[in-house]
């Protein structure tokens, strides 16, 4: 299970994708891990701390203002292609 792929997971979560499509897309990345580790990761992430914006500001201290501003700059930054 790859950390980076852990990292581009929770961001998509503070996106708003569904949590469906991240593991499913995370899986196809890391073919080689299992579902039920990053549904575990979610599912602690939601139970123990709150979700992933409440584990992001009360235990790695990263400010709500600097999560918007992660957001606001993700969401500016994407566009969606469609080739026909």
């Amino acid at each position: 299970m790859g950390v980076t792929g852990i990292l581009v997971a929770l961001l998509l979560d503070l996106l708003g994708v569904s949590r469906k499509l991240i593991i499913e897309d995370y899986l196809l990345s890391f073919l080689d891990t299992k579902r039920n580790y990053i549904e575990l990761i979610f599912k602690t992430l939601d139970e123990e701390y709150g979700g992933v914006d409440n584990f992001l500001v009360n235990y790695c201290n990263v400010s709500l203002g600097a999560i918007d501003k992660i957001k606001e700059t993700l969401a500016e930054n994407t566009t969606i292609q469609r080739e026909f």
